[in-house]
């Protein structure tokens, strides 16, 4: 989530880059009213925080003059019962502020991150931008068949059952093709924590809903995270990566001390789901880090 205070000071430059990542339709707007919302709901903070110091101001004013009387011997009874009638109106406007404050940070949970300056503005993916290109894609003097063809033929693979277990897009993998699933994760994760300094996390797969707020997914994604317990708002993840964010440790993010963490990544959302219609992936291995 944003920083309300970093809302509430680059409100405008924040408000810019918020709406060129969303360039129109329904998120959009949404995203526009959540914005404008926000906005309103901070001037009338502003408001009465000037309100509520000015009525401070003539506390401390009266209660000045309330010592002055008594030490003159004089009475003051009508100067004290100013003095109550603000105290009740100063409890009145912080019960006002406290629930401003929690609106404000409500609306900051559903506010996305801000892009960064490098990504390209535009409606989809025929928008992006190639950033580089590695090698080029063989040749063949026959027809290839698809990894997950070959993989079906060699009896590692079978769609079908998976089909029924889980729905479509998913992989049931027996005999070599389970052992290549495991042996592409035990390579992945050997490769970062031997050669890349990377620190394995073995986390939780169930949190309390605070965890998951501190980590930017609730309010906005919480219809695709189960509930295990309501009582406790206890939820499992359908993307492992939050579970590493959690563990970050807060003095390292103040300080910007860095480490890099990594797990494997247990994915179960429509994440994996538009994969499998992009790319028809089989053996899935989804490593998830933190840097």
């Amino acid at each position: 989530m944003l920083d309300t205070k970093l809302l509430k000071d680059n409100f405008e430059i924040i408000r810019e880059k918020l709406l060129a990542r969303h360039a129109d339709g329904k998120t959009y707007k949404k995203l526009a009213e959540l914005l404008d919302s926000f906005l309103a709901l901070d001037e009338k903070r502003r408001m009465l925080i000037t309100e509520t110091e000015a009525l401070q101001q003539d506390r401390n004013t009266f209660s000045k003059e309330i010592g002055m009387k008594k030490r003159a011997g004089e009475d003051a009874d009508e100067l004290q019962q100013k003095v109550q009638m603000i105290k009740r109106d100063l409890e009145i406007s912080g019960a006002k502020l406290d629930e401003i404050q929690k609106k404000l940070s409500s609306f900051a949970l559903q506010i996305p991150n801000i892009p960064d300056e490098s990504v390209p503005i535009g409606k989809g993916e025929n928008d992006n931008v190639e950033v580089r290109k590695y090698g080029e894609p063989k040749k063949f003097d026959f027809e290839p068949k698809q990894h997950f063809e070959l993989a079906e033929a060699l009896g590692i693979l079978d769609l079908e059952r998976a089909a029924k277990l889980a729905g479509s897009r998913f992989s049931l993998l027996r005999g070599l093709g389970a052992r290549l699933e495991r042996a592409l994760v035990d390579f992945m994760l050997d490769i970062q924590t031997g050669e890349n300094n990377y620190t394995e996390f073995a986390p939780p797969y169930i949190v309390n809903a605070n965890a998951m707020q501190g980590t930017g997914q609730l309010p906005n994604l919480r219809k695709i995270f189960s509930v295990c317990r309501e009582k406790t708002r206890c939820i499992s993840f359908p993307r492992q990566k939050f579970r590493l964010q959690i563990f970050m440790p807060v003095k390292f993010l103040r300080k910007k001390i860095y480490r890099n963490y990594i797990q494997l990544t247990p994915l179960a959302s429509e994440v994996k789901q538009v994969l499998m219609e992009k790319i028809r992936e089989v053996f899935y291995a989804f490593i998830s880090s933190i840097k």
